[in-house]
């Protein structure tokens, strides 16, 4: 009888542990050097919200708050200073910008149909984002103060998920202009369009790396969606993650040499980060147990509440903060 005890006392002590402690803490501290940070959206509010961690996915902040609107696809400037992001109020999609703490908060875009993805241009000056304005999705640019907005493509296909080069020159985006979402680049004003893959799969979320000379992206080449890096003409692609689960977002750290990501489906996802050779996978969120447990347990009971109180909800969309953001 002693030994049948002690057998089944661990998975109750483990499942305490996991009810108890909050996400992040089953990676060891300092696993990367937290003089930057990452700048991800969270449900751990109960809605979308934009939220900053270190590096190593400890010390998590929510920079924005309900219950007023959600708030998610973050974008930091290069120098740290600034996060470019969406806010849904009103029922309209709109991009607004505020300081690396959450303060100052305003707003860019108004009106003219739902306005998505802000990227801030290296210049501090403006910022390009995609509007779904006419029922296409087509790539704008605008000033910070809401002046100068100009139209970057147009035609039937749709245009969308951009990023700007680091020497503010060039954008990458995703366009669907052949049938199937492929990554393209062009000048900042629009002009010269290059078309930089041509796989059968669906190529998306395009994103420089900070010395300009690679593309990271997620394609759904092979089983399910994982993480790609190419050189910025199109060439050398070669695959960076392996995961089970679909793998999107991914965002070069400011030192070039690992990607952050998030891994699963919507609502239901984790933040991970990678060496560009692929080594050195850390999960730095862990949300995605504690859904699937909370699951298992079942609604309603004792346990379940504790876990959902305690531990919710998913993490995705990680832009790399260059300066620490607090």
């Amino acid at each position: 009888m002693m030994h049948k005890f002690k057998k089944n006392k661990k998975p109750l002590l483990w499942l305490l542990c996991l009810l108890l402690i909050p996400p992040g803490v089953f990676i060891i501290r300092r696993l990367m050097p937290t003089d930057t940070r990452i700048v991800f959206v969270s449900m751990r509010s109960g809605q979308e919200e934009i939220h900053v961690m270190d590096a190593d996915g400890t010390d998590v902040t929510r920079l924005t708050g309900p219950p007023a609107s959600c708030h998610y696809l973050p974008d930091v400037s290069l120098d740290g200073k600034l996060i470019a992001y969406n806010d849904d109020r009103n029922h309209l999609a709109e991009i607004w910008i505020m300081n690396a703490d959450g303060t100052n908060q305003r707003q860019v875009t108004h009106g003219k149909g739902n306005n998505y993805y802000p990227v801030l241009c290296p210049d501090g000056k403006m910022l390009v984002f995609y509007s779904t304005r006419g029922g296409v999705r087509h790539l704008f640019r605008i000033n910070l103060d809401g002046t100068g907005e100009r139209k970057l493509t147009f035609g039937a296909a749709d245009d969308r998920n951009p990023h700007v080069s680091p020497d503010g020159k060039y954008i990458v985006f995703s366009s669907n202009r052949n049938g199937k979402n492929d990554i393209y680049r062009m000048a900042i004003d629009g002009s010269r369009p290059v078309r930089l893959t041509k796989d059968p799969a669906d190529d998306d979320y395009p994103t420089f790396s900070p010395d300009g000379k690679l593309i990271a992206f997620a394609s759904t080449r092979g089983k399910r969606s994982q993480i790609y890096v190419m050189d910025i003409n199109g060439n050398n692609v070669r695959r960076v993650t392996n995961e089970t689960e679909p793998a999107r977002h991914p965002a070069f750290s400011p030192d070039g040499i690992k990607l952050a990501y998030d891994i699963g489906r919507d609502y239901d996802s984790d933040i991970c980060t990678v060496n560009l050779d692929g080594s050195g996978r850390r999960m730095l969120t862990t949300n995605r147990f504690r859904q699937r447990l909370f699951r298992r347990l079942g609604r309603p009971g004792p346990l379940a509440a504790l876990l959902r109180l305690n531990g919710p909800q998913c993490d995705w969309w990680p832009t790399w903060s260059p300066t620490p953001a607090k």
